[in-house]
């Protein structure tokens, strides 16, 4: 577990904060905390927090068994399966995955919405 709460501090930020929808989010669902999906997710998204600070992405992992806030149940995610979701900042579902997701196709995902395109044209002026 400690190194779950490792990876956030790197990213600059706790697992379950709430957020205000001023940034997009990538939930990872997983049964333990040494479920191998959720390590190598986590390299991955380790890997570029620059890439993730500019897109306004915060990571937050949701275990069985720890998962107070119920959020296995809101996003019918089945036990002890290891899911990807990325929700935008309108708070909608953007993408779901059982599989591991490259940062190529998240971020392709992310840079094809709405307000990325609207907040990279502002960043070019």
């Amino acid at each position: 577990m400690i190194y779950l709460f490792a990876f956030s501090a790197v990213i600059g930020f706790k697992p379950d904060e709430n957020p205000k929808k001023s940034c997009r989010e990538v939930i990872l669902f997983a049964y333990a905390d040494d479920d191998i999906s959720l390590k190598k997710q986590l390299i991955i998204l380790n890997s570029d927090p620059k890439g993730l600070a500019e897109r306004d992405l915060r990571i937050s992992i949701k275990l069985w068994g720890l998962d107070k806030s119920l959020t296995h149940q809101k996003y019918k995610i089945p036990k002890n399966l290891f899911v990807f979701v990325l929700i935008g900042k309108d708070g909608g579902e953007k993408y779901r995955s059982e599989k591991i997701t490259s940062l190529q196709k998240l971020y392709a995902i992310i840079d094809a919405m709405p307000m990325r395109v609207y907040e990279m044209r502002k960043k070019d002026n």
